[in-house]
């Protein structure tokens, strides 16, 4: 995503899902690390990819 701060493209959409991103990764771990939960983690995972792929999927729209 360091594509969007060098063109300047970065907003509060970018910067919600970026954070959604992050605290979905600090969970995931968090969860690693204590109870361990398979499909616990997994939907940590996937919501955290969510977040990472749509910031990628708006950029190349965007980049159109």
């Amino acid at each position: 995503m360091l594509y969007l701060f060098v063109t300047n493209k970065v907003d509060e959409t970018y910067l919600i899902a970026a954070w959604i991103f992050a605290a979905f990764r600090v969970l995931h771990s968090a969860v690693h690390c204590t109870v361990n939960i398979v499909i616990l983690r997994f939907w940590l995972y996937c919501i955290s990819a969510l977040g990472l792929w749509f910031m990628v999927a708006r950029a190349a729209v965007s980049a159109l």
